[in-house]
């Protein structure tokens, strides 16, 4: 049942690909998942933490190839959404956040991710904490790139 819920959820993204609107529910669901009264729960984690990586998912593939909502959902989500999720104890939640970062980046963006110390050192801990990492290493590895670029860190990409 979960997943049907979910394969229909990303059916109704997918045909709004182009409106906020959906989007902007999506995290709005996303927050309330990511509580402390739905994550501390002994029961129903995992479906809690499922559903958040779906809805992760689906606006993850909503901003590929799409300017118009990488630039909705950074605007919305950057920085205390990015950071709600990093706290998350979850993993494959982190780096499905990893995965919207890394598609929403351009040069603009990189500089705000720079700038942001804390997302940056959450996404350092979690590829230094996880080896079973997709999109946290491409992310890092973006983040080492502008570092070196911009001659503010003296070492050599680490990916």
């Amino acid at each position: 049942m979960n997943f049907i819920c979910h394969h229909e959820l990303f059916i109704l993204m997918y045909s709004f690909q182009s409106s906020s609107g959906v989007a902007k529910q999506a995290i709005e669901v996303i927050l309330i998942l990511l509580r402390p009264v739905f994550q501390e729960r002994e029961k129903g984690t995992e479906v809690v933490t499922d559903t958040i990586r779906s809805g992760l998912q689906l606006l993850g593939n909503t901003v590929v190839k799409n300017i118009d909502t990488q630039e909705f959902i950074w605007n919305c989500c950057c920085s205390q959404f990015f950071l709600d999720v990093l706290l998350s104890r979850h993993h494959s939640i982190q780096d499905c956040l990893c995965m919207i970062i890394f598609n929403c980046l351009n040069q603009q963006r990189r500089l705000q991710l720079v700038n942001n110390p804390k997302i940056i050192s959450h996404i350092v801990h979690l590829c230094a904490d996880k080896s079973l990492l997709e999109w946290g290493y491409a992310t890092e590895s973006v983040k080492v790139n502008l570092f070196i670029g911009k001659g503010r860190v003296q070492q050599k990409e680490m990916i």
